[in-house]
């Protein structure tokens, strides 16, 4: 998914089951960057880069400390370069990003 210079949370649904997944944020090129943050369900943050420029991935652990559930990932402007292309992917679950913790699909 595009997006373009917005900061916020999306929110991803890892369903019961899932042994390894992974979201991945990437700006546009040396230039453009994002700060990307990965939150558990627990609320607890469990990755964190700035000034992302090419594609860096979270990828979960194949053990019970990864938790299923709602999952959360906050864009903030970078640190340093400038704030305007990024992308998200997401990997191994259901490629659905919600912008509202309160509305999404669970599977």
């Amino acid at each position: 998914m595009g997006l373009i210079a917005s900061t916020g949370s999306l929110f991803a649904q890892v369903p019961k089951g899932t042994e390894v997944f992974a979201f991945g944020v990437a700006g546009e090129g040396c230039e453009e960057a994002v700060h990307a943050t990965v939150i558990d369900p627990s609320g607890k943050p469990v990755w964190t880069r700035d000034n992302i420029t090419q594609m860096e991935r979270f990828t979960s652990k194949k053990d019970s400390t990864m938790a299923s559930g709602l999952w959360q990932i906050n864009f903030e402007k970078p640190i340093q370069n400038v704030f305007e292309d990024y992308y998200v992917e997401v990997l191994g679950v259901p490629g659905y990003l919600f912008l509202n913790r309160e509305r999404y699909w669970s599977f």
